[in-house]
């Protein structure tokens, strides 16, 4: 028998369970496990002498949950039967436990009710994880709405970026009008950054590193940091010139960034700074960090400092476990400097945390400077000379019209000659009607029975000699979905400027 409640105690501390049996006659618990007891801070006997009625246990309970209890108290005793309830009990310390209750009846041979077994389940994990579960599934619908209205979004702003940019070209009056249209072009640019901003909302798995300069994609940030943080916050950003680059994905990077000025924002309630800070550093042997497993090599170094009111060992010791928080219920899912950690790894990073009670925190980021030379994009400068025509014929596909309008001008104002139509059917037909075509130019969604990775399979195997370029609202990743690899196809990103069709046509040509 010893043995046989030794098992049971192991078994019941696992499970998380605790069970009592209460009489009905005396009115009172005759038996308590230590499970059951041991929330409570009391051991059995305690528990037994404490709680002698439903008005002993009450005050512990959630005020928000007493009526429920209560309720469900009385129609069990005018009908007996096994049954179930969630209740919230107040904690020894800070916060409360989540509690799954269970009653059985005991009856005697009159079939009066006699006895009621308790069992008491904690499942304060699995309201975290469902709380978790939950909140995956708004943000995988907020990025659902997002993507879409991004991508229509991203429709307007080509329209109205390129047909500036055309009005611009062809304005007579160059002083005044040319200065309007920058400035409208100014503005049309910033919607694209914000949609850019929301269509990381939308992203699953798929991650697309790049190569590019932190500084510069935290400059990008700056006004909305700003807004972000709030006038009571003075934000400080700095860093060499000569900044060595970096692969990563340029998303997860802002996202990150913005986590830690967030979660340094809440450190400070009264106000304070933030100093974000950018440095090269090259590891040698000698060199003292936080992680003693850090490779040697070449980093840039990202680190976030604030004055707020720091942490404690303890706290800062757990600061990078998934969901925990010293935020109060709803202020905080903890999962904020956990993602930040992810994101750091992935990229083949290092992340360290110092902090201090009242003295603030600094954040260190460590992410491997990229040696490769190919970088995204091209130069600046932008020559019509440089990436025009050679009597090339493009089929443009886009189902929007005033989009496959807009750009039809731009291409021939490169000299190209363009085929122009708004669905999948229609350029079929146009294949056949023109023999000589070099490029399709196709949107990634398309209306109709056909998306522009169908069009595109349906071209290679009608003219294998006839390439591809996607151009899409979407991010990138929808290429991946649709079974083709990204990394064998030109893709261009709505909305663009001429300067960008032209280098896309170009290098999707010269690649034949």
């Amino acid at each position: 028998m010893p043995q046989q409640e030794t098992v049971l105690k192991v078994a019941e501390r696992i499970a998380g369970l605790g069970y009592a049996l209460w009489d009905e006659r005396q009115g009172c618990y005759i038996f308590v496990s230590e499970q059951f007891a041991r929330p409570y801070g009391l051991t059995p006997d305690e528990y037994i002498a404490r709680y002698r009625s439903y008005e002993d246990e009450a005050p512990f309970i959630h005020a928000d949950d007493r009526e429920r209890y209560e309720a469900h108290h009385l129609s069990y005793l005018e009908d007996p039967r096994e049954c179930s309830i969630e209740l919230r009990y107040c904690g020894f310390g800070e916060g409360f436990r989540y509690v799954r209750e269970f009653f059985a009846p005991i009856f005697d041979d009159s079939g009066q009710l006699i006895q009621t077994v308790v069992v008491e389940q904690q499942i304060g994990e699995l309201k975290h994880a469902e709380e978790a579960l939950r909140q995956a599934q708004k943000m995988e619908a907020v990025g659902q709405l997002t993507g879409g209205i991004a991508h229509d979004f991203n429709n307007l702003l080509a329209v109205i970026m390129g047909n500036l940019e055309l009005l611009s070209e062809r304005s007579a009056e160059a002083g005044e009008v040319s200065e309007l249209v920058e400035m409208a072009l100014g503005a049309a640019e910033r919607g694209a950054d914000l949609t850019r901003r929301l269509l990381t909302l939308s992203r699953k798995r798929a991650t697309y590193t790049e190569s590019v300069d932190l500084r510069e994609l935290a400059d990008g940030m700056l006004e909305l940091l700003g807004r972000t943080l709030g006038s009571r916050i003075e934000l400080e950003l700095n860093g060499p010139d000569d900044l060595w680059r970096c692969r990563v994905d340029p998303g997860q990077f802002e996202n990150s960034l913005l986590n830690l000025a967030l979660n340094s924002r809440d450190a400070m309630s009264d106000g304070g700074s933030i100093a974000i800070h950018f440095s090269n550093v090259a590891i040698e042997e000698n060199y003292e960090v936080a992680e003693t497993a850090i490779e040697l090599g070449h980093y840039v170094r990202v680190s976030v400092a604030d004055t707020g009111m720091g942490m404690s060992p303890a706290v800062a010791e757990r600061a990078m476990e998934p969901f925990f928080t010293t935020k109060s219920e709803g202020a905080g899912s903890g999962l904020g400097l956990s993602m930040v950690y992810g994101f750091v790894k992935q990229s083949g990073g290092h992340l360290s945390l110092a902090s201090e009670e009242r003295r603030g925190t600094t954040v260190e980021i460590l992410i491997p400077r990229d040696f490769d030379r190919r970088l995204a994009g091209g130069p600046d400068s932008f020559s019509d000379d440089q990436f025009r025509s050679q009597g090339e014929c493009l089929l443009l596909v886009d189902d929007d019209e005033s989009v496959l309008t807009m750009t039809s001008r731009m291409l021939r104002t490169l000299g190209y000659e363009v085929k122009s139509s708004k669905s999948a059917h229609e350029a079929l037909e146009e294949l056949v009607a023109s023999p000589r075509v070099d490029l399709l130019v196709t949107d990634v969604m398309l209306g109709g029975n056909y998306s522009g990775p169908e069009l595109a399979r349906e071209v290679k195997c009608r003219r294998p000699d006839i390439p591809t370029l996607f151009v899409s609202g979407f991010p990138r990743q929808k290429l991946d979905e649709s079974g083709l690899s990204s990394s064998e196809v030109s893709f261009l990103a709505k909305p663009f400027r001429k300067s960008d069709i032209a280098r896309a046509v170009r290098s999707a040509l010269d690649a034949k």
